[in-house]
């Protein structure tokens, strides 16, 4: 089963199991009580084949898109 695997900036890797999804989620937990809503983007986002290789994820797009 494909996968993908997200790391916060803050440490944590969350990994989830793809196969026959199309969206999947990882959630967040934060107090908002005591800090704004986090606006940092992943340290890395990586993905894996069925047999578990990891797969290339272009990251070089611009703002504007492709």
């Amino acid at each position: 089963m494909a996968a993908i695997e997200l790391e916060r900036v803050d440490g944590p890797v969350q990994r989830a199991d793809v196969g026959g999804k199309r969206v999947v989620v990882f959630p967040y937990a934060w107090d908002m009580q005591a800090q704004p809503w986090p606006a940092q983007q992943p340290r890395a986002i990586r993905l894996f084949d069925a047999a578990g290789a990891p797969l290339a994820l272009t990251t070089s797009l611009s703002a504007a898109g492709p």
